[in-house]
């Protein structure tokens, strides 16, 4: 069963000692997780039979609305253990995972008059400020130069388009909103 299968992964991996009678898993270590469950705020994950939680904020590098558009059952992610703690046996009773400390920041290079998709990511009374996945900054959108009359909130996805560089900050221009960040209605 999945459970015995469980148990003996980690007897032989997680719970295992080398021939220096140290732990061969222990903190700081980049292993493969196992994506077992996903919700819109948690992942459930499979480190070597053992289970755990990664809240949204442990997902990315990037900004992240909604985990089950980023993330499948059943795939397999490099995770960074950040806790580890064992019983007197040696057995691990609890572990704490990180797939963005994991995660090697991509950089994706933006281009003048290029088009992409971002989420908003913050606003002010004169701009939108638009994250891409793959880009550690924030592109400014000015708010009177948008095509779409639109009001838009923190986590829509967007489509929109460079207009050019100002010290090294990207600038552009909202084309049109592609999908609305859920919301509860009061």
């Amino acid at each position: 069963s999945r459970r015995d299968a469980m148990l003996v992964r980690q007897r032989s991996i997680l719970n295992a000692r080398g021939t220096n009678q140290e732990y061969r898993i222990n903190e700081g270590m980049r292993v493969t997780a196992r994506i077992i469950r996903v919700s819109q705020y948690t992942v459930r994950v499979e480190v070597y039979g053992f289970e755990s939680y990664i809240p949204i904020d442990n997902i990315s590098n990037m900004w992240v609305n909604d985990i089950r558009e980023v993330i499948q059952v059943g795939e397999e992610r490099p995770v960074e253990i950040l806790h580890l703690a064992r019983d007197d046996e040696g057995r691990v009773v609890s572990m704490q995972v990180s797939i963005k400390a994991a995660e090697d920041m991509p950089q994706l290079q933006l281009k003048a008059e290029n088009t992409y998709t971002g989420h908003i990511h913050g606003f002010s009374d004169t701009a939108y400020y638009v994250r891409v996945a793959g880009v550690p900054a924030d592109v400014r959108c000015p708010i009177k130069s948008n095509h779409t009359m639109e009001l838009m909130n923190i986590g829509d996805l967007v489509k929109f388009y460079i207009r050019a560089f100002h010290d090294g900050v990207p600038t552009g221009a909202i084309l049109k909103v592609l999908k609305r960040k859920n919301r509860l209605d009061y």
